[in-house]
């Protein structure tokens, strides 16, 4: 997980890694709290307009994008249940990958708001 204090410089940082994984025929999760929010002014769409085929990666599966909200919300009350489903879901996307001959790759960007406090200890996931 990277941190940054500006935005600008999070989502620069994101876009350039998704298109070099994307280039590179990896599966690529852009995760982030707030990530499809569309009250934030950093979410996705700060950052598609610079990820290359950004609809169409989305459409083909080779991209996705998790809102860690949920995720952060449901560990602040003691429960994993939903990240070791995304963990399921993601080994079970790049297994289908691997299978049809996409690559065994993944790529995660994963981003947190400077002003965040507080972090789960996601050790025992």
């Amino acid at each position: 997980m990277l941190r940054y204090n500006s935005d600008d410089g999070r989502n620069v940082a994101a876009a350039n890694y998704i298109n070099e994984g994307l280039a590179s025929g990896q599966l690529c999760l852009y995760a982030s709290v707030g990530a499809v929010d569309s009250v934030s002014k950093w979410h996705t769409s700060r950052i598609s307009p610079n990820i290359t085929g950004y609809e169409e990666n989305v459409k083909k599966g080779n991209l996705i994008i998790v809102d860690f909200k949920r995720f952060f919300e449901s560990v602040q009350k003691g429960d994993l249940i939903p990240f070791r489903q995304l963990k399921a879901d993601l080994e079970r996307m790049l297994a289908q990958r691997i299978e049809a001959g996409k690559g065994e790759t993944m790529l995660v960007f994963a981003t947190q708001r400077a002003r965040c406090r507080r972090m789960a200890n996601l050790t025992n996931a």
